[in-house]
């Protein structure tokens, strides 16, 4: 009897997992489409919009009443505080209303959701099943993408690059990496990677190889990271050579790839795309009005519309040049705290989360409207709470 009662609340435990999981990750998936239709030509954007943000939307809401369920106060708390930080940055901040009003949508639902989704998580395998299948998904849409372009639907021209596209290929990238034991897996993974590189942006890209390094010199064992640093000096050898014969099949598929000329310029590290003009105005308003910062979305303002680019400076300038180094410091000494107290398969996880939630934000992108921040954030507490998660089964 103790075996049923068991398996029936494993197979409950699971379910609640895969309803958060594909509620909150579907609409990546549906954005991924969205950006195929659109880039082709298919359907315009004014088309695809609304139907995209109702999916979504009606994706995120299956997960609500899990995430209800097993954090009902969390749930509570966490709207409750973020409503009273927004109605503050209304009030003091009247300039800050109009990006407000525009982005505020995101934080309640998408970034909010992710958050205390991933947070509810209660089991390692089923999330990592999860992943797998997503990432399978993504292969797909990067199929059907190289297809239309090969075919002539979508072109790739000088300049043009898909940051969103290769950001959202970040974390099938590097599911299909851990899992390359298979070969298929190595082979869909090879695939992923380059496909970030020839269409993609550097921020994606560098992610991935932070990820591949940490994973393989501290997370793997011994054999494993002889082989990557064979590799690795193989590479670092013959590197204008593979980057050339990577260019020469760019060339052939008809594809500009921006990243692969950075690198044969020797400016892919160097090349900011024009990031530091709003570094300077964002430095700039700081040292004018440093104690209390902008507010909420107040680097919109000072950028007419941009963003900062840079998660420091965004968190810096939304809340001050003491509450914001506060809050980096505090994120920095959670992060310590839950790497240290996790064993090696749940620092794989957390590293996942960091390379597709975090390290972008340093060079792209905005923590007011990335659901890849909010589900990083989301792992710290999911992590932390029970460091060794959950073996209900072998994997």
């Amino acid at each position: 009897m103790s075996m049923i009662i068991g398996n029936q609340q494993i197979s409950k435990v699971e379910k609640g997992d895969t309803r958060i999981f594909w509620g909150l990750f579907f609409p990546t998936i549906v954005l991924s489409i969205q950006l195929i239709l659109t880039t082709a030509k298919i359907f315009p954007l004014e088309v695809t919009k609304p139907i995209v943000f109702l999916v979504s939307g009606l994706s995120i809401l299956t997960a609500i009443p899990s995430i209800i369920r097993r954090n009902r106060k969390k749930f509570f708390y966490a709207y409750v505080f973020t409503i009273t930080i927004i109605l503050v940055t209304y009030l003091i901040f009247p300039n800050n209303r109009i990006y407000l009003k525009q982005e505020c949508k995101y934080i309640f639902l998408l970034c909010l959701p992710s958050f205390l989704g991933i947070a509810s998580i209660k089991e390692l395998n089923v999330l990592k099943e999860n992943l797998l299948r997503f990432s399978y998904i993504m292969v797909i849409t990067v199929i059907i993408y190289v297809i239309l372009i090969l075919v002539g639907r979508i072109s790739v021209l000088q300049g043009d690059y898909n940051m969103a596209f290769s950001y959202y290929l970040l974390i099938p990238s590097i599911i299909l990496f851990e899992q390359r034991h298979r070969l298929i897996n190595f082979v869909l993974f090879i695939g992923v990677t380059l496909s970030v590189l020839f269409f993609g942006s550097r921020g994606a890209l560098f992610s991935i190889v932070l990820y591949m390094i940490i994973s393989s010199f501290i997370l793997s064992k011994k054999r494993n990271t002889v082989v990557i640093t064979i590799i690795g000096i193989f590479f670092l050898v013959f590197y204008k050579e593979i980057t050339r014969m990577l260019l020469e099949l760019a060339n052939i598929l008809g594809i500009y790839s921006r990243s692969i000329y950075l690198l044969l310029s020797n400016e892919f590290i160097t090349h900011n795309s024009g990031r530091d003009v709003f570094y300077e105005k964002i430095l700039s308003y700081l040292k004018e009005y440093p104690i209390f910062g902008n507010g909420l979305w107040g680097d919109r303002v000072i950028l007419e519309g941009a963003y900062s680019h840079n998660l420091i400076l965004e968190l810096t300038v939304n809340f001050g040049i003491f509450l914001g180094p506060i809050i980096i410091a505090t994120l920095i000494y959670l992060m310590v705290k839950v790497w240290l107290k996790s064993d090696i398969e749940s620092k794989k996880i957390f590293l996942l989360f960091i390379c597709s939630g975090l390290i972008p934000l340093f060079v792209s992108g905005s923590y007011l409207k990335s659901a890849e921040f909010w589900i990083f954030l989301g792992s710290l507490i999911m992590l932390r709470k029970k460091p060794n998660l959950f073996n209900y089964r072998s994997n």
